[in-house]
C-alpha cells in the first residue's frame, strides 16, 4: 500500500473531522444539548515475570488518560483524548542471550478525535483520527509515530442490542497496519451483556467480554483481546533506532465497583497468552523473535467523570 495515498487519506479524514462538527459547535447545537464533558482515567497493570528465550521479562505500564467532549448532542458527539504512559521493560538472564536485555522503559502518548454520527434508521457512524508515539527512553519521539484512522458502521435492533463492523488502518514504525473488528453491544439477558471492553486502536482491535451486572454497584466480566506494543528502539544494543515489539491475548476476569454517580474502580486478573517479542532493525529486517510463556497479570483502573 502507497504511504503517500494513507497520507492524504488520513489528513482528508482528520480535517473533515475536525472541521465539521466544529462548526456546528460554533453555532450551538439546536436542542441545546451541547456540553462539555471530562473523563479521567488513571490506570496500572503488573505483568509478572515469564521465560522469554532463555531469559524472563516482566512489564509494570502505568498511564493517565483525559477524554473531553466537544460536542455531545442528539445530532454528534465530537470527542477529544489524550494519554501518556510509562511501561518499565525489566529484563534477566544471560548476557549472550538477545533477550537479556533488548530495551528498558518504554514512553507513550497519544491523541485523537473521534465523531459519531447518527445515520438514517437504526444506523449510526463512527469515525476517528489518531496520531500515536511510543519510544525508549534515549531515543528520539518523533520517530515513534504512528497515525491511523478508524470507522465503524453500527446497526441498533434495538436499544440494548447493536451489532457493527469496522476497519482501523495504521502507518508507522516501519509497518502498514490494516485490520477489521466486529462491534458489539449485546444485551443476551436483563443482566448479561456481551460487548467490546476496548476501543479500536494502534495496539489492536476491541476485544471480547462478557459482563455481568450482580448489583447496582456491582458488575464482574470475563474476556479477551489481541494486544501489540510496538515502539521506536534507542541508538544502542543490537538494533539501533529499530523497533521493538510484544504481542499477546490478555484474558481476564474483572470486578468493577461503582463508588458513586461517575466514579468507578475497574479490578483485573488474567494471563497473558500466545506471547511473542520482536526486534526489527531500522530497515524493517527482523532480528529475533521470542516466544513468550503465559505470564500472569492484573490491573487496576480509576475512572472519574468531572
Amino acid at each position: 500500500m502507497d504511504v503517500n495515498n494513507i497520507l492524504r487519506t488520513f489528513l482528508l479524514i482528520f480535517c473533515l473531522t475536525v472541521s465539521t462538527p466544529l462548526g456546528a459547535f460554533a453555532q450551538g447545537s439546536p436542542d441545546g444539548e451541547g456540553g462539555l464533558g471530562v473523563k479521567l482515567i488513571l490506570s496500572a497493570m503488573e505483568q509478572f515475570r515469564a521465560n522469554v528465550g532463555s531469559s524472563r521479562v516482566d512489564v509494570s505500564r502505568y498511564r493517565v488518560k483525559v477524554d473531553v467532549d466537544l460536542v455531545k448532542s442528539r445530532q454528534m458527539i465530537l470527542n477529544l483524548g489524550a494519554s501518556y504512559g510509562i511501561s518499565d521493560y525489566t529484563f534477566s538472564g544471560s548476557p549472550v542471550d538477545p533477550w537479556s536485555d533488548p530495551w528498558g522503559e518504554i514512553r507513550s502518548a497519544d491523541t485523537g478525535l473521534s465523531l459519531i454520527l447518527p445515520g438514517s434508521g437504526r444506523w449510526s457512524y463512527f469515525l476517528a483520527s489518531t496520531l500515536d508515539w511510543s519510544w525508549e527512553e534515549g531515543a528520539a519521539t518523533a520517530d515513534g509515530l504512528v497515525y491511523g484512522i478508524i470507522a465503524s458502521a453500527v446497526h441498533a435492533f434495538r436499544m440494548d442490542r447493536r451489532l457493527g463492523f469496522g476497519v482501523g488502518v495504521f502507518e508507522g514504525l516501519e509497518e502498514t497496519k490494516i485490520f477489521p473488528y466486529a462491534v458489539v453491544s449485546w444485551k443476551l439477558k436483563e443482566k448479561l451483556t456481551l460487548q467490546n471492553p476496548f476501543r479500536a486502536g494502534p495496539v489492536g482491535p476491541a476485544g471480547l467480554e462478557l459482563a455481568w451486572d450482580a448489583s447496582d454497584k456491582w458488575q464482574i466480566g470475563s474476556g479477551a483481546a489481541y494486544r501489540s506494543f510496538r515502539f521506536r528502539l534507542d541508538d544502542k544494543g543490537i538494533a539501533p533506532e529499530g523497533v521493538g515489539e510484544m504481542t499477546g491475548i490478555p484474558a481476564w476476569v474483572r470486578a468493577s465497583w461503582k463508588m458513586k454517580p461517575g466514579t468507578r474502580l475497574d479490578l483485573y486478573a488474567g494471563a497473558i497468552l500466545a506471547g511473542e517479542t520482536v526486534i526489527v532493525d531500522s530497515s524493517g529486517r527482523k532480528v529475533d523473535t521470542g516466544h513468550l510463556d503465559p505470564a500472569p497479570m492484573g490491573a487496576v483502573s480509576l475512572k472519574w467523570d468531572l
